[in-house]
This record gives structure tokens, C-alpha cells and sequence, in this order.
């Protein structure tokens, strides 16, 4: 019915904002050759395993998802009893929709937390603050924003993906001028 329906449309714009989330990243890790020579992570490295929770905003709409600890435990514990010495299966950990809660689609997650571990940046190409918007489309407005933590609830990288050039996608840390 009614209800149905508005959790179904939740769950699309979820959807959407996840897969622009994804894609963004995936254009930011673009391993084309070709391009500038990359430079170190304006980030402290995160590795996967450690994410989680990421939050991702985008036109004022947040998502967060949370690894599911209680979900990974029972998941390590019924992997060990099925597999007993055999090598660990290769499911991604469970995550969860904080808000509405329900389990999220652990493969669309894992491929956001992997190409967060290896994203790498090209060069710095500005740090005018008048050229995030029009140019970049890195400014708090219009970009996708992206946080991750890890541990209790740590944050460990903030970063606005903004709009596309080349395979690769403009990239500004929260609380930055600098434009990668």
C-alpha cells in the first residue's frame, strides 16, 4: 500500500545517492594512463577493514551506513563453522542503513570502502575559493560529500567529490581551500 510505496522511494533515493557515492569514487581512483603523476594522499590512509561508517551527503540528503559489528561476528563465527580450516570466504562484512535501519547492499559498500583505501589523488590544481563552485563544483553546495570514520565513530576523512574532467573527478578536503 501506501506505506510500501514510501519506503520503496526511500529506499531508491538511498539508492541513488549510494551509486553517486560509487561512481564518483570510481572516477576519482580512474587508473587511465596518461594523467598527471599522483601525488600522496591528502588523507591519512584508511584501510577498508577499518571503516565503520561512512556518511554521504548530497542535495542536503544524508546517508549513513554503519558496519553491522553484531551482523560480522555472526557472519566470522557461522564462515569458521562452515569452512571449519578451509579459506575464509569471501563475503563482504554486513552494513546497515542508520536511518531508516536495514541491511544495505554489502557489495555496493564493500566497492565504496575498497576504492576509499585506494584512492589516490593527481596534483593540486588551485586553492581559490571563488573557483570551488563554477569550476570544480567541489564547494559545500552542490558537491557529494563524504566522511569516514572508523573505530568508535572516529573521523578519518571528510572530502568533497565534485564534478568530472578526463576520467577523474575534483576532489577538496573538508575544512580546505585545495582543489586535487
Amino acid at each position: 500500500g501506501k506505506e510500501m510505496g514510501s519506503k520503496y522511494m526511500k529506499r531508491v533515493s538511498v539508492l541513488g545517492v549510494l551509486l553517486v557515492a560509487q561512481i564518483a569514487l570510481v572516477l576519482v581512483l580512474g587508473k587511465r594512463g596518461g594523467h598527471a603523476s599522483r601525488v600522496p594522499s591528502p588523507y591519512p590512509k584508511v584501510r577498508a577493514g577499518e571503516i565503520t561508517k561512512l556518511a554521504i551527503t548530497k542535495d542536503k540528503k544524508t546517508v549513513a551506513l554503519v558496519k553491522d559489528l553484531k551482523g560480522a561476528e555472526a557472519q566470522a563465527a557461522t564462515d569458521l563453522s562452515i569452512a571449519g580450516d578451509k579459506k575464509k570466504t569471501d563475503k563482504p562484512d554486513p552494513w546497515r542503513l542508520a536511518v531508516p535501519d536495514y541491511a544495505a547492499d554489502a557489495h555496493a559498500v564493500k566497492s565504496l570502502v575498497d576504492a576509499l583505501e585506494k584512492a589516490s589523488f593527481g596534483e593540486k590544481i588551485s586553492a581559490k575559493k571563488e573557483w570551488h563552485a563554477e569550476k570544480f563544483g567541489v564547494d559545500d553546495e552542490t558537491a557529494t560529500k563524504i566522511e569516514v570514520f572508523a573505530g568508535e565513530s572516529q573521523m578519518r576523512v571528510a572530502l568533497f567529490l565534485g564534478k568530472e574532467a578526463g576520467g577523474r573527478v575534483f576532489a577538496r578536503l573538508v575544512g580546505s581551500d585545495e582543489v586535487f
